[in-house]
């Protein structure tokens, strides 16, 4: 071997062979792969996603659609950009709203839990009705109308007996009883 040039292709290394023996010239490409750094480019970062068990594909989240790199690498992407059934796909995935929007954090679902435990806790604790509950809810609703926790609490009579019998009910029954096994035993005369 004479000579071995080295170019740079779409920043895939092409190795040619030239032979003195032949006049041809062989060339020999190294199969592309999947490179991280695609996922953070803004034109691809909405839609493009790795294949975890074969560098040589990548995957549209738009089209869902699996196309090869290993041929064109870089240049795969632009094509699947520019094609009508990939435009077609985002715009169709623009104009959806996320689920995500409809569905409530759990964090967020445990604050509004805790609240609506709390303000139970406090009916109770000063006797008043389950009903009252209700009532009460409703003034804390249009008092912090700009509040997403107070937004989404609601604390009917079903639920707000359901809360202190079931959760509060429990809980202070076994601190007392653990309290109870604790204390020492008196005994009388």
């Amino acid at each position: 071997m004479e000579n071995v040039n080295m170019i740079d292709v779409d920043t895939e290394e092409v190795q040619i062979e030239v032979t003195s023996s032949t006049t041809s010239c062989r060339i020999i490409k190294e199969k592309r792969s999947f490179r991280k750094e695609w996922l953070f480019i803004d034109q691809y970062l909405s839609w493009l996603q790795a294949i975890d068990h074969d560098s040589t594909k990548a995957r549209c989240k738009a089209c869902l659609k699996t196309f090869s790199v290993h041929s064109d690498g870089k240049s795969a992407l632009g094509k699947h950009l520019t094609s009508h059934v990939h435009k077609k796909s985002m715009k169709s995935l623009n104009n959806n709203c996320s689920v995500t929007k409809f569905i409530t954090p759990e964090r967020e679902l445990d604050k509004i839990s805790a609240a609506e435990c709390i303000l139970v806790f406090h009916e109770v604790k000063h006797g008043h009705s389950y009903r009252c509950q209700d009532c009460t809810v409703d003034i804390i609703r249009t008092i912090f109308e700009l509040s997403s926790l107070a937004k989404s609490m609601s604390c009917g009579k079903t639920k707000v007996r359901a809360i202190a019998c079931n959760i509060l009910g429990s809980y202070f029954t076994t601190i007392i009883i653990d309290d109870l096994l604790k204390a020492p035993l008196v005994n009388s005369p």
